[in-house]
């Protein structure tokens, strides 16, 4: 079970298997912020470093780190992916943005990275992914 303290200062008990993303601040956050994902879930938003949250949890092992097209990484449980494709014109990225080779889709959130679909394979099978 992890406690995710949130930036309100709530604490939230989630059960480690059910947390399925885990990424860092968005380019125009005020402050640290890392925003975890997960069945049932919304964003809950922290403070705490993205890889210290991920590095708590039981299921750590099963995290794959790519990169968003903003060059932040993300932590995704490799065995929640459902599929990886490439993206779709509509995806393609805007100002500020760099390159979104691939889409994984996990859980109902589709995340956008700049590794290509047989390389974000390859790395979320190397965490136990099964695509």
């Amino acid at each position: 079970m992890a406690v995710i303290v949130t930036l309100s200062g709530q604490q939230v008990d989630v059960p480690d298997a059910d947390i399925f993303l885990v990424a860092g601040p968005y380019p125009d956050d005020v402050g640290p912020h890392t925003y975890v994902y997960g069945q049932g879930l919304g964003a809950l938003i922290t403070s705490e470093a993205p890889q210290l949250l991920v590095g708590r949890l039981q299921t750590r092992a099963d995290f794959a780190v790519l990169m968003r097209p903003n060059g932040t990484p993300v932590w995704i449980h490799a065995p929640d992916v459902t599929a990886v494709r490439t993206p779709l014109w509509t995806e393609a990225p805007y100002s500020g943005q760099r390159i979104v080779n691939a889409v994984a889709a996990v859980g109902r959130f589709h995340q956008a990275v700049q590794e290509t679909v047989s390389i974000a394979i390859e790395i979320l099978n190397s965490h136990n992914g099964r695509l």
